[in-house]
């Protein structure tokens, strides 16, 4: 760089070269912002206290060097090149922010304004630099724009999608942004969404979904939790959402930030889990259906096979027959168990003290279980009725007692059965009284792994094919809006507590229908009954007996062939015995046309399912009797008897 001065010697500004005016030298050598004067080689001249005290030298330091040798290297060719364009008049002044370097070494952040000055002669011009320490800001610029950096690494890694909604004047809500989680979970990104109102951004229905949380949330002033599935462009998902208010100086809600856990892939792996449970649960159920009923056809065919042998050498069969009847029955207590286990069964009208049924049943309790365990009661007395019947109250406390008794083994215990009342029904049953059995024991307990199968149907850690179980157990509680709990501790024991509701307005007397005391009847007048059943075996035997009993029997084996027969035999059908699950024409359309044909048409109706399930909705008075499957034949002839003799037939 040339100038227009003698470099050689020193060149100083008196106050009077300034006009004569001492107020600039004043002013000069006391203000707080450094200020400095540059020849044009940008060597210094005269500095001020305050410069002096910024960069750590003195006035003499700085008339030896040049501006260049405190600035960093990676800085000079740009501070040449500025000044290069401020001599040559391409620049009337030059501002810039830049760092400096102390005389201990250490930086210093400025703000540079330079501009060139006339000199003493009015030719030759110097450089005027006014400079504003500004470390302490850019030190906090430092610090902001690091706290942003790591405020944006954690907003765009944590595992929740973030949204923020600026809640406008009129209680609007504007999108503030959006994190990448959040935009990947639903589609939108943070640019397109925000500065819109929700409803510019999301469809209507997605909208209104979203709006009365939000409104909510405003309202209330409080964080505010849901969960709810959406359908968004990434597709169908299922989020559970918290929604925080933020809060300003006066306390006003003016923004509302966003936390979604996005639970879709949670939620489909928990239901194939469910699914692959129910399909285990399943093979297990078959599996020990499988094997009782094996047995049990083993010794029918067993049986039959020696009664035909017996037979055809001339000698009775009773002995076999029985027998045969026997596991029948014992088939038939099984299918009624898995109606049980699948909530369909709630059993007859009744209502029972389960206080003064289990003390009806101590004996029989005792010789079930192990005689090295104690049995020892605490039964509240005048509890509530609870609507079950006396059995299944007692399936419920033997299935109990008796997984009670397996937990010890051959080892020495105490079981424990209790029974109190429990208002509302404590958290599980609210707003309902309950009564609480309660069956602990002092046992092996139940491991954790396991505690979540023991419901499951012929689940057992004994052997294969064991039964029901609790899994009955928990099928009756269940058909009576109740709650079982399982509290265990391995090596400690386990407790059993069953929540029953109490009976309400339930009658008392015994159902009229099926419980008059039957008789025989022997009148020799022929009666008419269309028996309609599609168990072809069943009809095939059923209407045998009854023409053996001086029945005249039209049979049916499907809805259309009854209802056709109605109108054939119009007006001679003194009783229609009407299974209630048919192929065709539906029961209840035959129980309508028989009543239209013959106002006094007498009714039976028959299931496998319990009298409550199969009357349910029906209302039609001609309807006389119900029995249940599987029926015995001469309960059956005796019913239709006392129906028919009743009703004048």
């Amino acid at each position: 760089m040339q100038s227009g001065t003698d470099a050689s010697r020193p060149v100083h500004l008196s106050v009077r070269d300034a006009d004569g005016d001492d107020r600039w030298r004043t002013a000069f050598e006391n203000s707080a912002i450094g200020i400095a004067l540059l020849d044009l080689e940008a060597r210094f001249v005269t500095v001020n206290p305050a410069y002096q005290r910024m960069l750590g030298y003195s006035e003499a330091e700085f008339q030896a060097m040049s501006c260049l040798e405190i600035t960093y290297e990676e800085d000079q060719a740009r501070s040449r090149s500025l000044f290069s364009e401020l001599l040559d008049g391409r620049r009337p002044h030059i501002q810039v922010e830049k760092r400096l370097r102390r005389k201990d070494g250490t930086p210093i952040w400025i703000r540079l304004n330079e501009s060139l000055v006339p000199g003493t002669d009015k030719t030759t011009p110097f450089l005027l630099a006014v400079v504003e320490d500004i470390t302490e800001r850019k030190r906090a610029e430092e610090a902001l724009h690091r706290s942003e950096l790591l405020y944006k690494e954690l907003v765009n890694n944590i595992p929740e999608g973030l949204f923020a909604l600026d809640v406008t004047a009129d209680k609007r809500f504007k999108f503030a942004g959006l994190n990448e989680r959040e935009e990947q979970a639903v589609g939108y990104s943070s640019a397109e969404v925000t500065g819109r109102y929700v409803e510019e951004v999301l469809p209507a229905e997605l909208a209104n979904k979203v709006l009365q949380h939000y409104r909510l949330c405003l309202e209330s002033g409080i964080v505010t939790e849901y969960k709810e599935e959406l359908e968004v462009p990434t597709g169908r998902h299922f989020f559970h959402t918290t929604l925080i208010p933020v809060r300003n100086a006066d306390g006003t809600v003016y923004r509302i930030v966003g936390c979604c856990k996005d639970l879709t892939e949670m939620r489909r792996a928990q239901q194939e889990a469910a699914e692959r449970q129910k399909l285990e649960s399943l093979g297990v159920l078959a599996g020990g259906i499988a094997h009782d009923f094996n047995n049990l056809l083993g010794s029918i065919l067993g049986n039959a096979e020696l009664a035909e042998t017996r037979l055809a050498a001339g000698f009775p069969a009773v002995e076999e027959i029985e027998t045969i009847k026997t596991v029948a029955i014992r088939a038939a207590e099984i299918v009624r168990e898995l109606i049980i286990y699948a909530g369909q069964d709630q059993g007859d009208a009744k209502a029972t003290d389960v206080s003064h049924r289990v003390e009806e049943m101590l004996h029989l309790l005792r010789v079930s279980i192990s005689k090295r365990v104690i049995l020892k009661t605490d039964l509240q007395k005048d509890l509530p009725e609870v609507p079950l019947n006396p059995a299944q109250v007692g399936q419920i406390l033997m299935n109990l007692i008796v997984n009670a008794s397996e937990s010890f083994g051959d080892n020495d215990g105490v079981i424990t059965i209790k029974t109190s009342l429990v208002r509302n029904g404590g958290r599980e049953l609210t707003q309902r009284d309950c009564v609480r059995l309660e069956v602990s024991d002092n046992g092996c307990g139940i491991a954790e792994e396991v505690r979540a199968k023991i419901f499951d149907p012929f689940f057992t850690t004994k052997f294969a094919g064991r039964g029901l179980g609790l899994a009955v157990v928990q099928g009756i509680v269940r058909a009576h809006e109740g709650v079982v709990d399982v509290r265990s501790t391995p090596g400690e024991g386990t407790t059993f507590q069953v929540l029953l509701p109490c009976a309400s307005l339930l009658a008392q007397e015994a159902v009229a229908a099926g419980t008059a005391t039957l008789r025989e009847y022997n009148d020799p007048i022929t009666r008419t009954v269309l028996f309609v059943d599609d168990e072809e075996t069943l009809r095939f035997a059923a209407c045998r007996m009854l023409r053996k009993r001086n029945f005249s029997v039209v049979e049916a084996g499907d809805g259309r062939t009854a209802f056709d027969l109605l109108h054939t035999y119009a007006g001679r059908i003194d009783l229609l015995l009407l299974d209630m699950t048919l192929p065709g024409t539906p029961a209840g359309e035959l129980i309508t046309e028989a009543s239209r044909i013959r106002p006094d048409t007498n009714i039976i109706l028959t299931s496998a399912y319990n009298k409550e399930m199969v009357m349910n909705g029906l209302n039609a008075p001609q309807i006389r009797g119900f029995i249940r499957k599987p029926f015995r034949l001469d309960e059956l002839v005796q019913l239709i008897n006392n129906v028919l003799a009743a009703h004048g037939l």
